[in-house]
């Protein structure tokens, strides 16, 4: 009686766990088009509408910023993250090739219009995260009163 029982739970698992891989992949892939489509398609507009010259934008690029590096050849939601790790600022303004460091440590040097800078920053670059060394909490635990009472009893003696 137990096998019989068991082979029929084990069917309605197994269906029931295809229909929900098969709906998750469907959120999966509707999540990267919307991404692709619609976030990334924003960042980018953004960017361009707050150009004032060829080279150079209002917003300026720092050091520690978290960018998309744009590719012509591969989709908007496979462009590789990176930090900008050095800014060159000649001195009318414009901003000139970033050092960028991508996720596999590699250093390399990309024109700034290439460079989609997302809303976020690196936490290693984040002022106040980087002064204070945080320490583990120490656990201060109080004396439990019956520990205590002992100890008054012993000593009366």
């Amino acid at each position: 009686m137990a096998t019989s029982l068991h082979l029929y739970h084990t069917s309605e698992t197994k269906e029931y766990t295809n229909a929900w891989f098969h709906s998750a992949l469907g959120n999966l892939n509707l999540f990267w088009k919307l991404w692709q489509r619609d976030y990334l398609q924003a960042l980018i507009e953004k960017q361009q509408r707050s150009k004032h010259y060829l080279r150079g934008c209002k917003s300026l690029p720092k050091n520690g910023d978290i960018v998309l590096v744009k590719q012509e050849i591969t989709p908007r939601n496979q462009w590789p993250l990176a930090i900008i790790t050095k800014i060159e600022v000649r001195e009318n303004g414009t901003v000139r090739p970033a050092k960028i460091r991508t996720a596999n440590e590699t250093e390399l040097y990309r024109p700034v219009n290439y460079l989609i800078l997302l809303e976020i920053q690196a936490r290693e670059s984040l002022p106040a995260l980087r002064k204070e060394k945080k320490q583990p909490p120490q656990r201060i635990q109080p004396n439990r009163a019956a520990k205590s009472a002992g100890r008054n009893e012993s000593t009366r003696f």
